[in-house]
């Protein structure tokens, strides 16, 4: 991982120069911006994990209440569904109620961090600094100076436990969504004419979000990383080995912000055909306008769509499926299959460049 300081590239991994440590030894604060640029950059892709799971629980919680005489699913739904609300409001209380894009938050890629400094040692500008430009600022509604706290706290005793306490908050309740999806796909997949309202391919998407909760967590919490008190004096072992440390926490989180990016983008593409094709022509019997179909938004749309449909019967005649019903399920699925592919293929090649370019 690369850190450019001024015209200087450094990368810790490789024998450092005495003009090198110097450098270091000066910027020491580049080591924990980028860090604290990770975790901020982590959680707001986070918050969108959540906004997205509040859509998918609220669309399926809807349409079970039109299914007669099966309430304990549709009871243990909307409790998931109310849990994830609660857990969506708290992460608004946090960021603030508006959708962050996660590109703005750290001016970097996910496996470089850039510092620049002017020729006199004296800070000029820092692409790492959450706030710099972008479109936290322009934002009026969004909190910034509860941002720009994040950056300037210290690690140790501000960071790492407020880290912990929404990480802990967020993975039970994605533990319960987990469970209650298992119980929906059982459910839905008894009745033909219920398997057209899955979305595909949730269950192991949900796992992998779930397993990067804990990892992340585990990984700030069961070890000790010295931060907020870097030498600047003397650069000695102990100091690359605790800068590596950091460096190594560091793209871990940002791997994690990769895996969640494209967990948002593929289940977010799929929800927006879903509430198009399904709520909108199946269901509304009519268009539905783009804007309609977006994050938070189409939650409207399904309610419009519950109010078109009086109950949801149950039936294995196939006969009786609408054409652009029954073809709804297996194109979702080809179409989340094909964007998870090409998602994967291009971190894929991004990672390779980036890290074969340093190695050469």
């Amino acid at each position: 991982m690369p850190y450019t300081i001024g015209k200087r590239s450094i990368i810790l991994s490789r024998t450092l120069s005495e003009s090198d440590q110097n450098l270091v030894l000066s910027h020491t604060q580049v080591f924990r911006h980028c860090l604290h640029s990770a975790i901020i950059k982590y959680l707001i892709t986070l918050k969108k994990i959540v906004h997205l799971y509040t859509d998918i629980m609220t669309i399926y919680s809807t349409l079970l209440k039109k299914i007669p005489q099966y309430d304990d699913v549709t009871m243990m739904t909307n409790r998931c569904k109310n849990s994830i609300l609660q857990l969506e409001h708290d992460f608004n209380e946090v960021f603030g109620k508006n959708v962050l894009n996660e590109a703005v938050t750290i001016n970097s890629n996910t496996t470089s961090t850039t510092s620049t400094t002017s020729t006199t040692g004296t800070t000029n500008t820092t692409s790492f600094n959450v706030l710099d430009g972008g479109s936290l600022l322009s934002d009026k509604s969004f909190p910034s100076e509860k941002l720009k706290q994040w950056q300037e706290q210290s690690f140790e005793q501000s960071i790492k436990p407020s880290c912990d306490t929404i990480l802990k908050s967020s993975i039970p309740v994605f533990d319960q969504i987990a469970k209650t999806l298992v119980c929906i796909d059982l459910f839905f997949s008894e009745f033909s004419n219920l398997k057209k309202l899955l979305i595909p391919l949730m269950r192991p998407q949900t796992t992998a979000v779930q397993q990067s909760l804990k990892r992340v967590n585990q990984t700030i919490q069961n070890r000790d990383y010295n931060v907020d008190h870097l030498s600047t004096t003397e650069f000695s072992l102990k100091l690359h080995r605790e800068i590596i440390s950091i460096e190594q926490l560091t793209s871990l989180i940002d791997r994690e912000s990769t895996l969640l990016l494209h967990a948002f983008n593929t289940f977010n593409s799929a929800l927006i055909r879903y509430t198009e094709i399904l709520l909108g022509k199946a269901i509304l019997k009519r268009d539905i306008d783009l804007g309609d179909c977006q994050l938070i938004k189409r939650r409207d749309v399904c309610y419009q769509a519950s109010e078109r449909v009086v109950s949801i019967p149950l039936t294995e005649d196939k006969s009786s499926y609408n054409t652009s019903m029954r073809a709804l399920g297996k194109s979702l699925t080809y179409f989340v299959m094909a964007l998870m592919m090409v998602v994967m293929f291009v971190v894929f090649r991004l990672i390779n460049a980036l890290f074969g370019g340093s190695n050469t």
